[in-house]
C-alpha cells in the first residue's frame, strides 16, 4: 500500500491548497451534472453525463468541486492499488507498475477535476483482476457497466467478450449485456423508450459535433499521454 498512500496524501494535499482543475470544459460540466443529480433525477440518466459516472460521484460533488477532486482521488488511489496485485499475478514488481502509473503524464493531473477517466480506469482493471483470478461471470458483469463510465466501455466489452469466447466460458457471455439491461429498463420509464441506451447517444445523435481526425491520431500522440518511459517498456 505504499505508492497508492503515497499518491493520496501527496494528491490530497494538492486538492485542498491548489484552486482551478485540470480541465475547465468536460470537467466541469461533469461536475455540475454530478453535483445537481440530486435536485434534478433526470441527470442520473444523462447519456452524455455518464450515468454511473453520475451516480458514484454525486454523494462527494455536494461538498464542491473539492469533493468531487476528493472521489477521483480515492478512485485513482484504488486504481494504484489494483495495478500492484495485477502486476503481482503477472509476477512483476507492483511498486514499478504503481509508479508507471503515476508517472504517466496526463494520470495524476486529471485527478483534480471532475473528468471520468480515473473511475474508468479503476473499473478496468478491477475487470482484468477479477478475469485474472478466473471469476469470469464476475469480469463480464463488471464490464457490462463500463460504457456508463465512458464510451469507450463497449470497446472493451467486445475485447473481453472475445476472449471469453475463446475459453468457451459461455455462462459468462450473457452477462456482458447486465448493465445494459438494467440500465435499459430504468431509463425507459423516464425516456419512453426501452431502447433509449442507444437512441439517446449523442454521438450518434449528433456526431458531427465531435469532428474527425487522422487514424493513427492517439499513435502519434501517444507519448504525450504516458510519456517515455511507459511508451518504451510498452513496446
Amino acid at each position: 500500500m505504499g505508492i497508492p498512500l503515497l499518491a493520496f496524501f501527496v494528491g490530497l494535499f494538492i486538492a485542498f491548497t491548489c484552486d482551478g482543475t485540470a480541465d475547465n470544459g468536460d470537467s466541469v460540466q461533469h461536475y455540475l451534472i454530478s453535483k445537481y443529480a440530486w435536485q434534478h433525477p433526470v441527470l442520473l440518466l444523462d447519456h452524455w453525463g455518464k450515468p454511473l459516472f453520475t451516480l458514484l460521484s454525486s454523494p462527494f460533488s455536494q461538498f464542491g468541486m473539492e469533493g468531487m477532486k476528493l472521489f477521483n482521488l480515492l478512485v485513482f488511489t484504488a486504481t494504484l492499488f489494483l495495478t500492484g496485485k495485477i502486476a503481482e499475478r503477472l509476477q512483476l514488481s507492483p511498486w514499478v507498475a504503481q509508479l508507471a502509473l503515476w508517472a504517466c503524464p496526463y494520470i495524476f493531473p486529471q485527478v483534480f477535476g471532475g473528468l471520468t477517466e480515473h473511475l474508468f480506469a479503476f473499473w478496468l482493471m478491477a475487470t482484468v483482476l477479477a478475469y485474472q483470478k478466473e471469476r469470469f461471470i464476475l469480469a463480464a458483469f463488471l464490464i457490462s457497466w463500463m460504457p456508463f463510465i465512458r464510451s469507450e466501455g463497449l470497446m472493451m466489452m467486445g475485447v473481453l467478450g472475445g476472449f471469453l469466447f475463446l475459453e468457451k466460458q459461455w455462462k459468462s457471455l450473457p452477462f456482458l449485456l447486465g448493465g445494459t439491461l438494467i440500465y435499459s429498463i430504468a431509463g425507459a420509464f423516464h425516456h419512453a423508450d426501452l431502447f433509449w441506451v442507444w437512441t439517446k447517444t449523442p454521438y450518434l445523435i449528433g456526431a458531427d459535433n465531435y469532428g474527425s481526425g487522422k487514424p493513427f491520431h492517439f499513435f502519434e500522440q501517444l507519448f504525450y499521454i504516458t510519456g517515455i518511459a511507459v511508451m518504451v517498456a510498452g513496446c
